[in-house]
């Protein structure tokens, strides 16, 4: 099973769009469980954690506030 890091890998690019929503972003809202928005304008760091963590089978916060993640987890060793 890949990790939310190895997901998170595999979306170093994602932008938002200048005209429309690009689809990877609301994918992010989506699989974070935030479903309704639908506008990459709306800020996405914390889809994308959540989306991240779920994609690898994990929960995350629910939340949209970057901020729900500093006390989120438990801390690892660096490797």
């Amino acid at each position: 099973m890949k990790t939310a890091y190895d997901h998170a890998r595999a979306e170093i690019g994602v932008t938002e769009w200048a005209e429309g929503t690009n689809p990877r972003v609301k994918s992010y809202y989506h699989d974070a469980g935030a479903a309704g928005v639908s506008d990459d304008a709306v800020p996405w760091c914390a889809a994308f954690v959540g989306a991240m963590l779920s994609r690898a089978g994990h929960r995350g916060t629910g939340s949209l506030a970057a901020r729900s993640y500093l006390n989120w987890g438990a801390p690892v060793a660096l490797a």
